[in-house]
């Protein structure tokens, strides 16, 4: 079966090829997520070809859908550096589209910026920490979404030196 789209030939099969198009049109994914959830319904050779197709055409581009994902977890989420390679690395993207991503990321949104927006939505909801259990439950939420120790430590050292920790 052969199916045209634009000036490019495409020899796949149609049911598998439409799933796949299918599936882009409802969220992006990775070439590897995509691959996964493709081999469950035909072997790794006719899956190869789709991807393929799909890269070709740009339907598939690995360093955009890192980057687009990256951006929203920054903004929206508020993740740290940690946090989104993590997520990255656990969709099968590569460790070089991870690096070249978080580069990317930290000049358009830099993760200093972003700490200081968890750090003021904490002060506006719970007030700065007067208390070390109250330091450690901002430190540890901090980690949780990706921070660096050295990172908090440094960005919360005021109040480490107010409570004498």
């Amino acid at each position: 079966n052969e199916r045209h789209c634009g000036r490019l030939r495409i020899s796949v099969s149609p049911s598998l090829y439409d799933y796949a198009v299918r599936l882009l049109s409802r969220r992006s994914y990775g070439s590897e997520e995509l691959r996964r959830k493709l081999q469950r319904r035909a072997g790794k050779e006719e899956v190869d070809k789709v991807i393929a197709q799909l890269e070709q055409i740009g339907y598939l581009n690995d360093e955009e859908y890192a980057f687009q994902r990256a951006k929203f977890r920054r903004e929206v989420r508020r993740w740290g550096n940690h946090r989104i390679a993590r997520d990255l690395t656990r969709l099968g993207l590569s460790a070089r589209i991870v690096k070249l991503t978080l580069g990317k990321l930290e000049k358009e949104c830099p993760e200093a910026q972003s700490f200081q927006q968890v750090t003021q939505a904490w002060m506006k909801s719970s007030g700065p920490p007067t208390s070390i259990s109250q330091l450690k439950k901002l430190y540890v939420q901090f980690i949780r979404l990706g921070y660096s120790s050295e990172h908090v430590r440094s960005g919360l050292q005021e109040y480490f030196d107010k409570i004498g920790w």
